[in-house]
C-alpha cells in the first residue's frame, strides 16, 4: 500500500472553498424550497379567503363604479352614451365585463359611434373610449334635417338643423328611413362652396340650397341669401356680393349675383 498523499495548504484552502460553496449551495435550495412552501400557503389562504368574502369584497364601496367618462365621441352622441351608462353606476368596478356585454349592442346603435371600448380607472371610474362619426352636414328631407357623416350616411333627424353644421337643401335622401343617405357628389360640392364663401367673404355659409338646373344659392351667417347660380366663376361673383354689401346702407337679405356682368 501506499503511503496517503499530503496536501499542499493550497489544495487544502481549494478544498475546503469547494465544500462550503457545495454547503452553502445547499442551505440555498432548501431556503428558496421553505419560501416557496410559504408562498403556496399563503395563496391557497388568500384565495379561499377570497373565494369565501367575494361577494362581500364586490359590494365594497370603494370599489363602486362613481363616474363614467366618454371620450373621441362627438359632441351630438355623448349625451346618449351617458345616458346608456347611467344605470351601471353604483355597480361593482369588478362587473366591467359584464356591463361592456350589455351596453355593447345599445352603443352600436348610437349613430355617432363606430365602435366603443370600456376601461377600467381604478379605484371608481369607467371610461367610455369612443372611435365616432363625425357628422359634417344636415340635410332637408321630408323627415326632418338629417345630420351625415363626410361619407353621406345618415345619423339623426333634427326639427331643424343644428348649429354646429352646414345646413344643405335641395339634395335628395335615398335609401330607408333607418339608413338613409345622400350622393356624396352633392356634399363633396356644397363642402367646396361653403369653404370658397367662407375663405373670399371671411362670413360663415348657414345653408346652401340647390335648385332648378343644378343653381345655388348660400345663405351667410349675417343674414343675406347670395345666390350663385351655378357653381362655377365662384371667386367673381363673391367679389360682386363684397362689391354691392359695401355699396349697400342698410341689409341687403337677397343678392343675385348668378350673372357677375350684371348683378
Amino acid at each position: 500500500m501506499g503511503r496517503p498523499r499530503h496536501l499542499t495548504p493550497q489544495e487544502a484552502q481549494r478544498l475546503a472553498r469547494e465544500q462550503r460553496a457545495k454547503k452553502n449551495q445547499r442551505v440555498r435550495q432548501a431556503a428558496r424550497l421553505r419560501h416557496f412552501c410559504y408562498l403556496l400557503c399563503l395563496s391557497a389562504v388568500a384565495g379561499a379567503l377570497t373565494w369565501a368574502y367575494w361577494s362581500e369584497l364586490r359590494a365594497l364601496p370603494y370599489v363602486a363604479v362613481g363616474s363614467i367618462r366618454v371620450t373621441g365621441c362627438p359632441v351630438t352622441g355623448q349625451e346618449s352614451v351617458r345616458a346608456l351608462m347611467l344605470p351601471h353606476l353604483g355597480r361593482s368596478m369588478f362587473d366591467l365585463p359584464e356591463i361592456d356585454e350589455q351596453v355593447q349592442p345599445l352603443l352600436a346603435d348610437v349613430p355617432e359611434v363606430r365602435s366603443a371600448r370600456l376601461v377600467h380607472r381604478w379605484p371608481r371610474e369607467i371610461v367610455v373610449q369612443v372611435t365616432g362619426r363625425q357628422p359634417v352636414a344636415a340635410a332637408y328631407s321630408n323627415e326632418g334635417w338629417l345630420s351625415v357623416d363626410a361619407q353621406g350616411h345618415g345619423m339623426r333627424y333634427y326639427p331643424s338643423p343644428p348649429r354646429a353644421l352646414l345646413a344643405l337643401q335641395g339634395i335628395p335622401t335615398s335609401g330607408p328611413v333607418d339608413a338613409p343617405t345622400i350622393p356624396t357628389d352633392s356634399l363633396r360640392l356644397s363642402a367646396e362652396v361653403a369653404e370658397v364663401v367662407s375663405r373670399a367673404l371671411e362670413i360663415e355659409p348657414r345653408l346652401i340650397a340647390y335648385g332648378d338646373g343644378g343653381s345655388v344659392s348660400v345663405r351667410l351667417a349675417n343674414g343675406d341669401t347670395v345666390r350663385l347660380g351655378q357653381a362655377s366663376q365662384l371667386s367673381t361673383k363673391l367679389a360682386v356680393y363684397r362689391a354691392i354689401r359695401r355699396e349697400q346702407t342698410g341689409a341687403a337679405r337677397y343678392v343675385d349675383v348668378s350673372e357677375p356682368q350684371a348683378p
